[in-house]
């Protein structure tokens, strides 16, 4: 994790979750890898992405689309 950012870390998800959260981690960056703008591609967006989507998943959200969906609209990309 970046040294700018320092989100709380849950431990209360469970495997399924997590495994779901990590599924739309990964849809997210690939999306900034393809994105063409180098420039989205750091840490620090990958941080906020994942910030994101544990935020969503918190709310009771499961779809890894979902998920990774709001995380990319959320970093106004």
């Amino acid at each position: 994790m970046s040294a700018l950012l320092q989100f709380p870390i849950r431990n209360d998800f469970s495997a399924e979750q997590t495994r779901v959260m990590g599924e739309a981690f990964d849809v997210v960056c690939e999306y900034l890898k393809h994105s063409g703008r180098n420039e989205l591609d750091t840490d620090e967006i990958r941080d906020l992405a994942a910030h994101r989507i544990i935020e969503k998943a918190a709310s009771g959200e499961a779809d890894p689309a979902k998920l990774a969906d709001y995380a990319i609209t959320r970093l106004s990309l």
